[in-house]
């Protein structure tokens, strides 16, 4: 049985892609609680520009709902540091933290609209376990020696 070799085809598929292969390098450099929050913002600025191509298929109603109420939220967080007059610095801070939590939400069901092959994560998750196999011994000996329980890049 010939085999087909998966690769990925457009820019949602590469992101994808390489955010999920490239997982332990990521975790490695502490950047997992970066990667995808970058990732979404990446795609959607990237659905936005192509939006003729998207925009013809029909959106969920509950994630256009969902989507709208997290722009209400943002609206709220906003409002709410203004009228209590709290530090500008303070509301970069929250936005950004809104962005990188609540917005993912929505986000990630947005861009489910996105031209990406299940079979291409499939092959990714396949990739993950392979590296997973190899890391393994490295783990077990890490355990072995009682080596600290969590890494973490912040000091």
């Amino acid at each position: 049985m010939a085999t087909q070799k998966i690769t990925p085809a457009n820019l949602p598929e590469k992101v994808l892609w390489y955010s999920l292969v490239l997982t332990y390098p990521i975790w490695l450099i502490g950047a997992t609680y970066i990667v995808a929050p970058v990732m979404a913002w990446v795609l959607l600025i990237y659905l936005l520009i192509n939006r003729h191509q998207y925009f013809n298929t029909t959106i969920n109603p509950y994630i256009l709902f969902w989507t709208i109420s997290i722009l209400i939220m943002l609206i709220g967080l906003i409002m709410g540091h203004l009228l209590h007059q709290l530090p500008w610095l303070l509301l970069i801070k929250s936005s950004i933290g809104w962005a990188k939590g609540w917005a993912l939400i929505a986000l990630f069901m947005l861009l489910a609209i996105m031209p990406i092959r299940a079979e291409l994560i499939y092959r990714a998750c396949c990739i993950i376990a392979k590296q997973t196999v190899w890391l393994l011994p490295l783990f077990i000996m890490a355990w072995l020696l009682k080596l600290p329980t969590h890494y973490t890049s912040r000091p």
